[in-house]
């Protein structure tokens, strides 16, 4: 079994107050060397299972790891004279022991912020509905009995007829030419100007036409006979 980062972190803060020595040094190779020696004892002696060389990386070690984790023996340790078992105990007890407070946070500056306050509701820009007016004591309303006016139509407006168009060319002309073919006369031909019409046709003075009697076509052929005559 392997230590985790924060029980690693644990062993090597733990180390560092018994020493005096800064924890963020411990990457330097060079420096902390109390520090990383005491951290690694413990690591081993809590981790027996995990690699030396593996740790001794971990606390900022040698490339390897390999020279660091064999001369950090038993007999080492008991010869150096500023070793203590007593130290290196409190170290692993560090390791083991759980957080004091998990509910605190783990930034002291947090700690001293206030609570936020709830921020209140925003008033929504609906209008509130109206309320309905109650009357007054003692007064009852009446029915209203007055007649509901009907509404005034306006007059309609009259237009007048539109006239006529004038037609083009001789309309006058044309006028008169349907006026005589439509209109038929009501005026009486006698016998005699009868007899001069069927003799101007015999002779072949006049043609003849299929309405040569009609009221119309008779005063036409008289008005062609007097014209000649």
């Amino acid at each position: 079994m392997f230590p985790s980062a924060e029980q690693i972190g644990r062993a090597v803060v733990a180390a560092s107050r018994l020493t005096g020595e800064d924890p963020l040094n411990i990457g330097d190779p060079a420096a902390a060397t109390r520090t990383r020696h005491y951290a690694f004892q413990a690591l081993k002696d809590t981790f027996p299972d995990a690699r030396r060389e593996v740790l001794a990386r971990c606390l900022g070690a040698a490339r390897s790891g390999k020279g660091y984790a064999s001369n950090s023996n038993l007999l080492i340790r008991q010869r150096s004279k500023w070793f203590s078992e007593v130290e290196l105990r409190q170290v692993i007890e560090a390791i083991a022991a759980p957080k004091q407070a998990q509910n605190m946070p783990e930034n002291p500056r947090e700690a001293d912020k206030p609570e936020p306050e709830p921020k209140a509701a925003r008033p929504s820009r609906a209008p509130a509905p109206a309320r309905a007016r109650k009357p007054a004591e003692g007064l009852t309303s009446k029915p209203s009995t007055a007649k509901a006016k009907t509404p005034v139509q306006p007059p309609e407006e009259i237009r007048p007829e539109p006239k006529p168009k004038p037609r083009w060319g001789n309309s006058d002309f044309a006028a008169s030419r349907s006026r005589r073919r439509a209109a038929p006369t009501s005026k009486k031909v006698d016998a005699e100007t009868r007899a001069l019409i069927d003799q101007a046709i015999a002779e072949g003075k006049v043609t003849k036409c299929p309405d040569a009697h009609a009221a119309g076509s008779v005063d036409m052929v008289w008005e062609k006979l007097q014209s000649r005559y």
